[in-house]
């Protein structure tokens, strides 16, 4: 969030960002509603939800690109937005269709992941921004906290940062880790 503060703040006049919620069903959501959430509460503990407007739009994808291009071009009708944050891994579908609708300005496009279609649509510069959360790395530290509660007894913090990785296209490693995708 923080991020496309900083890319949409000389913008005069209220800024329109889009969050997309894409996801092969829309029940078992939670971690992107998290991350909308998390998302949103960047601008409110700002007070900066007064210079921007925020639509949502949850995305079913049954892996028919044709159909996600054409709902992005109908949302393109009403207004092009300043900026796209996509809460989880499939920003490569939105990024597709961004493709086939070419909006003029193209919006920023940011999403998660290191996945193979990501990692492709952001050597083609059609995804600005990936974030990374080193899953492998989290899932480890988990174990190595479990086992040193339980069997070391030690008292773990009840939280623990982790860092965000960033990539463009100019700081994409040539060799990425292989996350699947």
């Amino acid at each position: 969030a923080s991020l496309f503060h900083q890319l949409t703040r000389h913008i005069r006049g209220n800024k329109i960002i889009w969050i997309m919620n894409v996801s092969k069903g829309l029940n078992p959501m939670y971690a992107l509603m998290a991350r909308e959430t998390g998302f949103m509460s960047y601008f409110s503990g700002k007070g900066l939800q007064g210079e921007y407007s925020f639509r949502t739009f949850d995305i079913e994808d049954h892996g028919n690109q044709k159909v996600i291009d054409q709902q992005m071009a109908e949302l393109f009708d009403s207004e092009i937005p300043h900026a796209i944050y996509v809460t989880g891994s499939r920003v490569h579908r939105i990024a597709s269709g961004l493709r086939t609708i070419k909006p003029d300005p193209k919006p920023l496009l940011a999403g998660h992941d290191l996945i193979g279609a990501n990692i492709q649509a952001i050597r083609e510069e059609s995804i600005d921004f990936l974030i990374d959360e080193e899953a492998k790395r989290q899932g480890y530290l988990a174990v190595e906290s479990m086992i040193r509660s339980v069997v070391h007894k030690e008292e773990i913090p009840k939280k623990q940062l982790m860092n965000l990785l960033i990539f463009t296209s100019e700081n994409l490693p040539s060799d990425p880790p292989d996350q699947g995708g």
